[in-house]
């Protein structure tokens, strides 16, 4: 028993002798982090993530080296082993929007759909940098349109016209999801209504915007004999009529 006790000594002594002095242990972590940013000013990244991942192997509970080196890892295109470090991060410190966004970003990359979704929704609302909200916005609107849901598409389509109403890509997209929902809209329509006089409404309108007003102006008398009382049919109608009626304007000079 006492060799037992003698041997268990020896171990309990020989791992506090290898357990690190936290003041050490605090300076070899600042060391780090001085160089991690000196690299970072030297446009090092490459090198400052490796000092990074130096804190996270001292400190794996140092929400900010972990944030950092998730950071570097995404922009590197290391999306695979950003995710993790991101992660990590957001759980010691669940409020940073901008990793969130990171995040989702990254788990949209590796292929994993429904866990970007989550990250994106959420950091959508809070994210003020105009482009890393633009791209959050943008791909989010296309996880709800690979899915088939136009509707949270649309959704969050109106809220990037909102923000950031002069964007190409944003007016384009806006465009495209509109189109879309529209043409769903009217199949649905179709298949729930074939009779109805909504339909031959907007079958009409379809087609004087395309400008064949004449079968538009067909189609509107269509819609009022099924239902003359439907609202805004006359209008609409009469619209049309006004169109067909209008003498061509001269592109003739006027006479001195």
């Amino acid at each position: 028993m006492t060799m037992i006790r003698v041997a268990l000594a020896c171990i309990v002594l020989g791992v506090l002798a290898c357990a690190q002095d936290p003041a050490d242990l605090r300076q070899q972590i600042d060391a780090h982090n001085r160089r991690a940013q000196e690299y970072v000013r030297a446009n090092r990244p490459d090198l400052a993530a490796k000092e990074y991942a130096a804190i996270v192997a001292l400190a794996p509970d140092d929400a900010d080296a972990q944030g950092n080196l998730g950071v570097l890892l995404f922009f590197k295109g290391d999306y695979a082993q950003a995710a993790p470090h991101l992660q990590s991060a957001l759980k010691l410190h669940p409020d940073l929007p901008k990793l969130d966004a990171l995040l989702g970003l990254s788990l949209r990359r590796i292929g994993k759909p429904a866990e970007a979704r989550v990250s994106l929704e959420r950091a959508l609302p809070q994210v003020q940098d105009d482009k890393l909200r633009r791209t959050v916005g943008l791909e989010l609107i296309e996880l709800y349109y690979t899915a088939g849901d136009l509707d949270k598409a649309a959704a969050v389509v109106g809220a990037l016209r909102r923000w950031l109403p002069a964007d190409p890509e944003v007016l384009y997209t806006a465009h495209r999801l509109y189109s879309d929902l529209s043409g769903e809209t009217m199949l649905r329509l179709a298949m729930l209504a074939p009779n109805s006089a909504r339909l031959h409404q907007v079958i009409a309108r379809e087609l004087a915007r395309q400008g064949n007003r004449e079968a538009a102006i067909a189609r509107y008398k269509q819609a009022l004999q099924v239902d003359p009382n439907t609202p805004g049919l006359h209008f609409d109608l009469g619209a049309a009529s006004r169109t067909v009626c209008s003498p061509p304007r001269s592109s003739r000079p006027p006479r001195q």
